[in-house]
């Protein structure tokens, strides 16, 4: 029972009905590694004293040179990606010397890799382009982490099931993985939870390493989840929204943002102007309104908003009366949502469901970076939930770490292209923000800092 209570905790989207194709390896390059041919750039990933440049060209079809060009941290997206037509006809033992120092190719071309290597798999690739959204390239988790994709008959969505089976809540809930790359963690009697996966940090573990085993992990700073599958590989997952389509139609509908959120002007107006939805890598929801405006008018008209999604997908209640859009409304009225807060943000679908949205800062790393350069502060994380975990020194008296909350009424200012906006924390009618440059604004968002740590 604490098993499934845990489970249906977790802060994932629908099975896949076919698979994505492989990228012709110059396409990888052409959009990667645009100085391929650069041979001041080559790496010690390969043992190329064993190589022969005519074998590199028959067997993957690219140039010496390229394959020497590949990234220690790209090698597996590389190698997932390659033409199996290329290769299969011939041995394993053939191709082996041309692989990355340590690595082996197992029963139908799986790759075997040293530990904390980082994985690749074919990604998915959406069967359409969708105006005014953008997606980040997802791996496929119905393929394998092998040569062209291929590898062991087992693909990580059916070992991310097995897990479940093995905790022994197999029949209550099941992974699934929708084209556009979100997985959902469904319940037959309840729950339901959006991820992606986390393609930059996914690896091959250590055998030795006690947190190797197979289940489920939360990070004790990030609050990220990470599958860690029978083979040693781990897979973190970053809460996203449940479906980016319903997302997009959703910000098109009614938003009853009206207050002073958009200060001086209502959100209202920026969103009836929405031009993008940009869906990071590291799951952040960016809107941004590019409309026709002039030079003078953008500044009022411009809103750019950041936000992380809360993995939770909760059916909307029948006595809510909130329309599908983009909302700020009090906790109480949502009581499921399990809020600490006075006011929270909500995406409600046409499908009558919704998701909680943390607003955050558009540059994580530059407030990163910037605190860090603070005396006393030891150590930042950026959360899940958009908040940043700090460590702080004892000397300031607040406990080991706390949490920085950034404010959702931020304010903005046109610059000059050659105008430097150095990032930095300064004041905000008494209050400590963070300014940085996004593009051609100066954005000033405010601090809520959390003392004690609280969640």
């Amino acid at each position: 029972m604490k098993t499934a209570v845990f489970i249906y905790g977790l802060t994932g989207l629908c099975l896949s009905q076919s698979v994505a194709a492989a990228l012709a390896p110059h396409e990888l390059f052409a959009s990667k590694f645009p100085d391929a041919n650069d041979l001041g750039n080559i790496n010690s990933l390969f043992d190329d004293s064993r190589w022969l440049a005519d074998d590199v060209k028959k067997y993957f079809g690219i140039e010496a040179n390229e394959l020497l060009q590949v990234p220690e941290q790209e090698a597996g997206r590389f190698f997932a990606n390659m033409d199996p037509q290329k290769f299969q006809q011939f041995r394993p033992t053939d191709i082996e010397p041309y692989l990355p120092r340590g690595w082996k190719l197992g029963d139908n071309w799986a790759l075997q890799v040293p530990a904390n290597t980082q994985l690749g798999f074919q990604l998915k690739k959406p069967l359409q382009p969708y105006p005014g959204l953008k997606l980040p390239s997802l791996f496929d988790l119905n393929s394998h982490f092998g040569l062209g994709g291929l590898g062991d008959s087992d693909s990580p969505l059916s070992k991310f099931n097995q897990i479940l089976g093995n905790m022994g809540i197999g029949q209550q809930f099941r992974f699934e993985q929708n084209e556009r790359g979100i997985v959902r963690l469904k319940g037959t009697v309840g729950g339901d939870f959006a991820f992606m996966p986390d393609s930059e940090n996914s690896k091959q573990l250590d055998n030795a390493d006690p947190q190797a085993q197979e289940g489920i992990r939360q990070h004790p700073k990030t609050g990220r989840y990470s599958l860690i599958t029978a083979d040693r590989k781990a897979f973190p997952m970053i809460p996203a929204p449940k479906d980016p389509l319903l997302l997009k139609a959703a910000f098109a509908h009614h938003n009853s943002l009206q207050d002073d959120l958009a200060h001086p002007d209502s959100l209202d107006d920026a969103l009836a102007h929405i031009g993008t939805i940009n869906i990071g890598d590291n799951g952040m929801v960016s809107i941004d309104n590019l409309p026709p405006f002039t030079d003078e008018e953008r500044p009022k008209h411009r809103r750019p908003l950041s936000f992380m999604f809360d993995a939770i997908v909760h059916k909307l209640p029948a006595d809510a009366e909130l329309k599908p859009g983009l909302h700020k409304i009090k906790a109480d009225l949502l009581p499921q949502l399990q809020a600490k807060l006075d006011d929270v943000f909500v995406c409600v679908y046409e499908d009558n469901t919704l998701q909680r949205l943390h607003p955050t800062v558009a540059k994580p790393d530059d407030f990163i970076q910037k605190a860090l350069e603070i005396d006393g502060i030891l150590a930042i994380d950026f959360r899940d939930d958009g908040r940043f975990r700090v460590e702080v020194s004892p000397a300031f008296g607040i406990g080991a770490a706390i949490n920085v909350r950034l404010g959702h009424r931020i304010k903005r200012r046109l610059v000059a292209n050659d105008e430097d906006i150095t990032p930095r924390f300064g004041d905000d009618n008494g209050s400590t923000a963070f300014v940085y440059r996004l593009d051609d604004l100066e954005i000033t968002q405010p601090l809520v800092i959390e003392i004690p740590e609280s969640d």
